[in-house]
């Protein structure tokens, strides 16, 4: 749910890089990464962050349609 939270935000590619990294340096990819999007979102409820994963979600599938669809000359 935190990657499609951060994929929900204006500087995503940015954040989703920091949030990567924070996955890597730590010893486990969980703890750091949570304490890294929690310092960085410190306003995030489950309620957001669900609707964020299913409104990425819908975008994702528009986006895979239009991908699919068959363009006549």
């Amino acid at each position: 749910m935190m990657a499609e939270y951060i994929m929900s935000q204006q500087n995503s590619d940015k954040l989703m890089a920091e949030f990567n990294e924070a996955q890597s340096m730590g010893k486990s990819k969980y703890p750091l990464a949570k304490k890294w999007f929690l310092d960085e979102f410190p306003d995030f409820t489950m309620k957001n962050g669900k609707k964020a994963a299913s409104n990425a979600k819908i975008v994702k599938i528009k986006r895979s349609a239009i991908a699919k669809t068959v363009k006549f000359p």
